[in-house]
C-alpha cells in the first residue's frame, strides 16, 4: 500500500511480505530508507506533530510510533489481533485502528498510546477512509464468501458528536443495497450499541446513489 505524509511531499510504501516500511523519494524512482519490524506491516498515518504510527499483522498485533525524520522506532505497543488500518484524525485527535479479528474499531490516544473507545463494527474491518472534512469514517468490513444480511459491508461512523457516536451500517441485499440507520451511546460501563431500525415491519429501505456523500 501507498502512503503520503509530510504534507504530501513523503511517499511510503508498506511491504507486507517483507515486514518493511519503505520511504520513496519525492518522486517515487528510488529506496530512501527501510524500516524493518518483526511481522507483517499493515498500513501507517502521520500525526499532528510529524510522528509517523504503523500497524503490523499477527494474533497479537503491535503498533509503533516512529520519529517522522529519522523513522526510528521510540515505542511498540500491543495492538488487538491483527490490526489492519490505522488513521490519524486531527479533530479527535485521535488514533483509529481496525482491529480484523477483534471485529471492533478501536480509538487510542497518541500521547498515552492507550485504548479510549472500542466499536463493535462488523465483520472483520480491513480499511477505512476519512470524508466530510475529517468528521466521517467510512470502515470496510471482509465479506466471507457467500454475501449474507447478517453481515455488514461498511460502517459510516460521526466522530465529531459530544454524546454519541453515529453509525449507518450497509447490509448487502442481492442486488441491490439498503441502508439501516443505529446509534451507539456512551454509558458508565462503556459503549452499548442500540439498533433503530426506521422500515418497521417493511422491507429495508433502499440505499440511493447519494446517501454516502
Amino acid at each position: 500500500r501507498l502512503f503520503l505524509a509530510d504534507n504530501g511531499k513523503s511517499l511510503f510504501i508498506t511491504n507486507r511480505a517483507g515486514c518493511e516500511l519503505i520511504k520513496m523519494s519525492s518522486d517515487g524512482q528510488k529506496i530512501e530508507k527501510k524500516v524493518s519490524f518483526s511481522s507483517p506491516v499493515n498500513a501507517m498515518t502521520q500525526d499532528a506533530n510529524g510522528k509517523l504510527w504503523v500497524v503490523c499483522d499477527g494474533n497479537y498485533g503491535m503498533m509503533y510510533e516512529l520519529d517522522g525524520k529519522k523513522l526510528s522506532v521510540q515505542f511498540k505497543t500491543k495492538s488487538g489481533a491483527t490490526p489492519s488500518d490505522i488513521l490519524y484524525n486531527p479533530l479527535s485527535n485521535s488514533l483509529w485502528v481496525t482491529q480484523r479479528f477483534n471485529n471492533e474499531l478501536w480509538e487510542i490516544d497518541p500521547a498515552t498510546r492507550k485504548v479510549k473507545t472500542k466499536i463493535a463494527v462488523g465483520r472483520e474491518p480491513v480499511s477505512m477512509a476519512a470524508f466530510a472534512s475529517d468528521s466521517c469514517l467510512l470502515i470496510a468490513n471482509n465479506l466471507p464468501e457467500m454475501p449474507s444480511t447478517a453481515y455488514p459491508i461498511a460502517v459510516q461512523l460521526d466522530i465529531t458528536a459530544c454524546t454519541f457516536l453515529s453509525w449507518v451500517l450497509y447490509l448487502i441485499f442481492i442486488p441491490a443495497l439498503y441502508e439501516i440507520h443505529g446509534t451507539i451511546t456512551k454509558k458508565e460501563s462503556g459503549l452499548t450499541s442500540v439498533l433503530k431500525t426506521e422500515q418497521g415491519d417493511e422491507a429495508p429501505k433502499l440505499l440511493s446513489k447519494n446517501s454516502i456523500a
